[in-house]
């Protein structure tokens, strides 16, 4: 079966969540006519330097060290695809022009938590994503995940900026991270407090 055949090569190149989707609203947001399924990837941030962030050709572009690596597991998925005849397209985690969101949530990796994150229930929101697209017809039951954040408001309570009360006010949350990189004086500076107080998948 060609969906254990992608999840099982997917695995053996490094990614951990493997996920599937068919969902013609999800898929639409890519505008990729011929795409009839994506392959989602998932990688947890286990190590402080994968989730330094590093900004090149210019400080406006801003890429983490883990991206690389998604980037490169989603192309070896692409290959793999074309190999057996498909069509097939990779979408890196370095591609900020394309939003993932709709596709890990098609896929049941994860939920939008109420950090406005996706959270997944092996990592929690210390994860990152890339996808292939690919006219194949995946046909898979997404996984079906409980509210996550039920209960808690950590996060809510530990932002700094207020930006979480209910909604997410990107623009106090901008605004925020601004402040921190003059203070600090460097361009990677960022505010992680809510992925890092974010109780759900620590072990």
């Amino acid at each position: 079966m060609l969906v254990k055949e992608i999840e099982r090569f997917a695995k053996k190149k490094g990614a951990e969540l493997v996920g599937f989707t068919d969902s013609k609203r999800a898929l639409s947001y890519l505008c990729i006519p011929w795409a009839n399924s994506a392959v989602v990837l998932g990688l947890s941030i286990r190590h402080p330097l994968l989730a330094t962030g590093v900004r090149y050709p210019t400080w406006e572009e801003p890429r983490q060290f883990i991206d690389v690596i998604m980037d490169a597991i989603a192309l070896s998925i692409e290959e793999f695809l074309e190999a057996k005849g498909y069509r097939a397209s990779a979408i890196g985690a370095s591609n900020r022009s394309t939003d993932l969101r709709p596709l890990v949530l098609a896929s049941g990796l994860g939920v939008e938590g109420k950090n406005h994150l996706i959270i997944t229930p092996e990592f929690g929101p210390r994860v990152r994503f890339s996808a292939v697209v690919t006219d194949a017809k995946l046909e898979v039951e997404p996984r079906r995940i409980i509210n996550l954040c039920r209960g808690c408001n950590i996060c809510c309570e530990a932002c700094p900026s207020g930006a979480l009360n209910g909604t997410f006010n990107i623009k106090a949350c901008e605004n925020y991270n601004r402040q921190l990189e003059r203070e600090s004086g460097l361009l990677i500076k960022k505010c992680t407090l809510c992925t890092d107080v974010c109780p759900v998948g620590r072990k």
